[in-house]
């Protein structure tokens, strides 16, 4: 664990704000953290409430035992399998044009993608049932893609199943 944890080491170098709409005016983050954003109505505020929340993850950390980078330093980032995905490439790349209107081949999709971090999933399940006959009831509640794309080779490709 980085000796310094302390908020003002890190914002003294990477601290970011910028003017975004959709997070209430301001959005801060620091680049050590990319998933630490948060928004306010004013910059002051938003560095204030991201201090707050840094402060919160760097207590988890420590509670947890896990060791926290220092400023400047940034983590190594963990890429989530694609394996199951990668298997149904070709389902994949036919129902991402032609369900979500996404080029499969331009965009990074994990085992651990959900319809939902391609837009409204109630919007493609009309799709998703009048092209492959795949219904929202045959899935779990929140599906995976890998989940939606198995569902799909089942039901249209799989020789085993017709």
């Amino acid at each position: 664990m980085a000796e310094s944890q302390n908020f003002f080491d890190f914002s003294a170098y990477t601290l970011i704000v910028t003017e975004s709409p959709g997070w209430g005016n301001f959005a801060a983050k620091l680049a050590e953290f990319p998933t630490l954003k948060v928004g306010a109505s004013t910059r002051e505020e938003a560095v204030q409430e991201l201090h707050r929340v840094f402060n919160e993850r760097v207590a988890y950390f420590r509670a947890a035992g896990l060791g926290l980078h220092g400023p400047g330093e940034m983590s190594e980032i963990a890429w989530p399998s694609t394996a199951r995905v990668d298997a149904l490439a070709a389902v994949a790349r036919d129902m991402f044009t032609r369900v979500i209107g996404v080029n499969y081949d331009e965009v990074y999709i994990s085992d651990e993608s959900c319809l939902t971090d391609f837009g409204d999933e109630e919007a493609f399940w009309p799709n998703l049932e009048a092209m492959y006959g795949v219904r929202q009831t045959d899935i779990a509640p929140f599906p995976y893609v890998w989940q939606v794309l198995e569902a799909i080779w089942d039901r249209n490709d799989n020789p085993n199943t017709k």
